[in-house]
């Protein structure tokens, strides 16, 4: 069941998240400070807590606050800066990684083609997806290289994400193994003290 979550989407999204569109989030403006609190709100609620590109949730096992991303550089398109429909939730890792770096090619990453150019193995690894071919399968490996998605602690991800999504499925169950799920939350709780996930893994 994990598997299969996470082969439909790498970063684990049961479905795709939407960016809402009313009057309320057209009249919140980045570039003004005091906004940006609710518009970081508005994200965590949007992209139900986690990362766009890696998929990695927030407040777990972390010293860090997500950011607001902006998908396009604020540096090379300052008209799209207050522009909700170009911002997204990030880890600080990916968003710092990223930075003002940008590829020809954009792809929103809530457009459906986006999760398609990689794949999670086995491992935990983001990988490009094995059956791109051409110039898609070079977007993947642009995009990896930008985001810096190649990094080994996404494994580490993926095993606290998978470990978390067992704990929720097994106490939805109606004969529950509470040995298990012990053993299970140990795991997680040393994860939480242990593990700590610092914007200082950006280089590596």
């Amino acid at each position: 069941m994990i598997r299969s979550l996470y082969k439909r989407d790498y970063r684990g999204y049961e479905s795709i998240p939407k960016r809402r569109i009313n009057e309320e989030v057209k009249l919140l403006k980045y570039s003004k400070p005091s906004d940006r609190n609710q518009i970081r709100k508005f994200l965590m609620e949007d992209f139900k807590a986690k990362c766009a590109y890696c998929g990695w949730e927030n407040a777990t096992y972390t010293d860090a606050a997500f950011h607001i991303e902006h998908t396009k550089s604020k540096v090379k398109h300052a008209e799209l800066i207050d522009d909700y429909q170009f911002m997204a939730l990030a880890c600080p890792i990916c968003n710092c990684s990223k930075n003002s770096k940008e590829i020809e090619c954009f792809i929103d990453p809530l457009d459906p083609e986006f999760k398609t150019l990689f794949y999670r193995n086995k491992f935990g690894a983001i990988v490009v997806n094995s059956e791109l071919e051409g110039e898609k399968k070079n977007l993947s490996n642009d995009y990896i290289k930008m985001i810096g998605l190649y990094k080994e602690l996404y494994k580490l991800d993926y095993v606290y994400g998978s470990l978390k999504k067992i704990m929720s499925c097994e106490s939805n169950l109606e004969e529950k193994d509470y040995e298990f799920m012990g053993k299970i939350a140990e795991i997680i709780a040393f994860m939480d003290r242990i593990a700590r996930r610092r914007t200082k893994y950006t280089d590596f």
